[in-house]
C-alpha cells in the first residue's frame, strides 16, 4: 500500500463504470489502448478479450488458428461443425482432423483481422508489463509471458495468412517477433528469442529496435552462462569437500576396526566411492541441469 496526493488521482472513464453491450469490438480495444496508455495494463487486458471475443466466430469455412504444440500456431479451415467439435484441415500440410471447439485459439474475421492483430500485440504488451511488476509468486510472471507468447503467435500466424509474397512485411510483422522474442527471453528461453530477433534482421536488417535488442539479448545470454558456470563451480567444490570429509571419517573407523576384518570389510564398503549420497546430490543436480 502507498500514499499518494490527491491531485494525482484520475476518475474513471465513463465506460469503466457502465459499459456498453452494444458496443463493437473496435470500441473495445479503444477502451483498452485508452487504458494502457495510462499504464493500467490489468484494467486493459478485459477489453482486449472483450474485443477478441466479439471479433472471433467459429462457423464453416472460417480459418481457425489452433495450438498444436505449446508456441506453435496452425492455420486451418473448418470444413464441418458438430456439437462441441469441428471437423478441420490445416493449410499448410492438409491434413484432416478433428478439434474440439475449445481448443480453437482464434477465429480469423476478414472484416476484423487488422484489429485482431493489433489488439492482440496490445494484448502481449500488457501481460509483460504485468510480469514485470509482478514478482510473487515466481510462478505467475513465467505465465504472464507464456500468454504473451501465445498472443504474439496467433498474430504473427494471422499476418502470414495475409501475406501476398514472403517479402510482404509489415511492421506488425517486426512488433509480434520482437514482443515475442522479449517474453521468451523472460522465460529463459534463450535460443527461442534469438530465433526471433534473427528473423527481424532479417526482415528488416536496418531496425535499430531489432539490433539493439539482440544486442542487449546477448549479454542477458553471457550472464546466464556465467552464473551457470559458477554454480557448477560451487557445486563441484561443495561435493569435493563433502567427499574429503568423508574419506577422513573412513580412515578412522578403519584404523580402530583393523582386528576385525568382517567388520573392516563392512565399513570399507559404506565408505566405498562415490558415497551413495553424493550419487544422489548428483543426480539430483544433472536433472536440474
Amino acid at each position: 500500500e502507498v500514499t499518494v496526493a490527491e491531485s494525482l488521482l484520475q476518475h474513471l472513464h465513463p465506460f469503466e463504470t457502465t459499459p456498453s453491450d452494444s458496443a463493437s469490438p473496435s470500441d473495445w480495444k479503444d477502451c483498452g489502448d485508452i487504458l494502457l496508455k495510462l499504464g493500467d495494463a490489468s484494467s486493459a487486458i478485459p477489453y482486449y478479450e472483450r474485443a477478441l471475443k466479439l471479433s472471433s466466430r467459429v462457423q464453416i469455412g472460417s480459418t481457425v488458428l489452433i495450438a498444436k504444440k505449446s508456441d506453435t500456431i496452425l492455420a486451418a479451415e473448418v470444413d464441418c461443425m458438430e456439437e462441441g467439435t469441428a471437423d478441420i484441415t490445416f493449410v499448410e500440410s492438409g491434413e484432416e482432423t478433428v478439434a474440439k471447439i475449445k481448443d480453437i485459439r482464434l477465429a480469423v474475421s476478414l472484416k476484423e483481422s487488422n484489429l485482431q492483430v493489433r489488439v492482440l500485440l496490445n494484448l502481449a504488451r500488457c501481460l509483460l508489463q504485468i510480469a514485470e511488476f509482478d514478482k510473487y509468486p515466481l510462478s505467475r510472471p513465467s505465465s504472464y509471458r507464456q500468454s504473451a507468447v501465445l498472443a504474439c503467435s496467433l498474430a504473427y500466424t494471422l499476418l502470414q495468412q495475409e501475406q501476398d509474397e514472403e517479402d510482404d512485411v509489415s511492421t506488425f510483422h517486426i512488433s509480434s517477433l520482437l514482443l515475442r522474442s522479449k517474453a521468451q527471453a523472460g522465460r529463459a528461453k534463450w535460443q527461442a528469442s534469438m530465433n526471433d530477433v534473427d528473423q527481424v534482421l532479417k526482415y528488416k536488417p536496418e531496425s535499430k529496435e531489432g539490433r539493439k535488442w539482440r544486442k542487449e539479448l546477448q549479454g542477458l545470454i553471457a550472464q546466464q552462462d556465467l552464473a551457470n558456470k559458477k554454480l557448477v563451480k560451487g557445486m563441484c567444490q561443495w561435493i569435493k569437500t563433502a567427499t574429503n570429509e568423508g574419506d577422513e571419517d573412513a580412515v578412522s573407523e578403519n584404523a580402530v576396526a583393523a582386528p576385525k576384518a568382517i567388520q573392516k570389510e563392512k565399513r570399507t564398503d559404506s565408505h566405498s566411492w562415490p558415497p551413495n549420497w553424493i550419487t544422489a546430490v548428483i543426480v539430483i543436480f544433472v536433472a536440474m541441469w
